[in-house]
């Protein structure tokens, strides 16, 4: 019984020292280090984007684009030094000198690069549309300032085109005559030695005589050289056809074209 009045007496006064006490705070969870830094990640984000805000920006590069102002000034500079008669190891720096004066007239960037593509792509426009006129009319009709600097720009580019093919020629014969010398010296080189043999083998000499070896040895070393002009002229004219080929299936392709165009264009009867 003394039990039992004790125990009453116990829950009593702890429930009692519940009521009358103060609310307990809430416990906060345990912050594991993947929570702290999933917390700090905010903070992180924003460093970085006030760093990222602060960091200074490359202004891109500013190309500048051909027009056709553009246009005329740098085939008035390529006609006033012509690039197509230079070297290998001079044309960069004409184009430069080219690129650098276009640049000091319109305030521009191009580079000699630039500069020599537009010129190749407005001389094979120009050839295209030339080749057109002269195909529909018969004649080819200049129009624009620029259309008659690009003709002399044409003519130049063939006349270099025509005095390079003639250098390499001339060194081709000469090539082929110092060949020829060289033949002939082998030749009397061979004639000497044979006659030199002949003579320690029978201790007299051959009564073939030294003109009638050195003709048989002239007329082998003038044939091999016939030979290999034959083969040269026939390379080159394989060339020659193959170039005319490419020219001609180019017209064929624009002519195509512009006929197509020409059609779409054209209104329908209906």
């Amino acid at each position: 019984m003394e039990s039992d009045s004790s125990d009453e007496i116990l829950t009593l006064g702890s429930t009692a020292s519940l009521q009358l006490g103060q609310d307990d705070p809430p416990l906060s969870p345990v912050q594991g280090p993947e929570s702290q830094q999933q917390a700090a990640a905010p903070d992180d984000a924003e460093d970085s984007s006030e760093e990222k805000s602060f960091e200074e920006v490359d202004e891109p590069e500013q190309r500048s684009r051909f027009n056709a102002t553009s246009d005329k000034a740098l085939l008035a500079e390529v006609l006033a030094t012509p690039p197509f008669a230079a070297d290998r190891k001079t044309v960069t720096g004409v184009w430069k000198g080219v690129a650098n004066r276009l640049n000091a007239t319109l305030s521009e960037a191009f580079s000699f690069r630039e500069c020599r593509d537009r010129t190749s792509l407005l001389l094979r426009k120009y050839a295209v549309r030339k080749a057109r006129n002269e195909a529909a009319s018969g004649t080819c009709e200049l129009h624009t300032e620029s259309d008659d600097i690009l003709e002399q720009l044409q003519q130049l580019k063939n006349a270099a085109e025509q005095q390079k093919n003639k250098a390499k020629s001339t060194s081709k014969t000469q090539e082929l005559e110092t060949a020829g010398q060289l033949l002939m010296q082998a030749a009397e080189k061979r004639v000497s030695e044979r006659l030199a043999a002949g003579t320690k083998d029978s201790g007299h000499p051959k009564c073939r005589r030294l003109s009638t070896l050195l003709d048989q040895e002239l007329e082998e070393a003038i044939e091999r050289r016939k030979l290999e002009a034959e083969k040269v002229e026939l390379h080159r004219e394989e060339l020659q056809l193959r170039r005319e080929e490419l020219k001609q299936q180019n017209l064929s392709k624009s002519c195509y074209a512009s006929r197509s165009s020409s059609k779409l264009l054209r209104p329908s009867p209906f």
